[in-house]
């Protein structure tokens, strides 16, 4: 499940900008029981298939870069960024616990892969005798075939989304808000504009196949999707007068 619950923060971060973040050096505080803020359905409408939102969450939560950001008297975040709660002292202290216990099994996981490394090392001596550094780098050696490039994976729900249709939206809003997006135009305007949801806004692009800004920067960057919040009403989509 560990992969599901990092493709189910890619679309939290997505749909939630403000408050979770890919990247986690960039993690804040975030409201206690913030999950029950998020709806599973439209998570759901942008991943192209049903989440673990609570388990995700939890995930999120118990990483070391959010562990560490757990400093008393620091602001926890609610779904928009606003401040909705304090780190308590004990909270702190129970934190710094768990980045010390983090530490101690990364440091174990080294610890274990350290004594192959060495072993290897023995091996490939022996078996070249007392060789000095230069005569190893004389040692002819048949080049290696070159790795075909990957292709990079599709972020989450692509394929799936690409063929789904968006749900109340004719043809002319839709080709409207991918221009507007790709002409570099901030979504909080699109999506206020059109009275859609963050959601319903992923899924349009998503089914376009068009290319998605960099969701792991903090809200303040250029390149941030500044999302809003999905909303309950929706309103037909106009067209953009110029």
């Amino acid at each position: 499940m560990t992969q599901d619950h990092k493709q189910v923060i890619e679309i939290l971060a997505l749909c939630f900008p403000k408050a979770f973040f890919v990247e986690p050096r960039q993690r804040l505080p975030l409201k206690h029981q913030i999950e029950k803020d998020i709806k599973p359905d439209e998570v759901a409408l942008a991943a192209g298939q049903p989440v673990d939102v609570n388990g995700a969450v939890d995930f999120y939560r118990s990483h070391y870069g959010y562990q560490i950001q757990l400093q008393a008297g620091a602001a926890r975040l609610d779904l928009n960024g606003n401040r909705a709660g304090t780190v308590t002292d004990g909270e702190a202290i129970a934190a710094r616990q768990r980045v010390v216990e983090i530490r101690k099994v990364m440091q174990e996981r080294k610890a274990q892969q350290q004594p192959q490394t060495t072993a290897a090392g023995r091996v490939l001596q022996s078996m070249h005798g007392n060789n000095s550094d230069d005569q190893f780098k004389k040692i002819d050696a048949s080049p290696l075939p070159k790795a075909s490039a990957s292709p990079t994976p599709p972020m989450p729900a692509a394929a799936t989304q690409a063929s789904r249709p968006v749900k109340g939206l004719s043809s002319e809003q839709k080709q409207n808000i991918i221009a507007r997006y790709r002409a570099g135009e901030h979504t909080d305007g699109i999506i206020r504009d059109c009275g859609i949801s963050s959601t319903t806004l992923y899924s349009v692009l998503h089914a376009a196949e068009v290319p998605l800004r960099h969701p792991g920067r903090p809200a303040g960057s250029p390149t941030s999707m500044h999302l809003r919040l999905p909303r309950s009403r929706r309103w037909r989509c106009r067209t953009r007068h110029r």
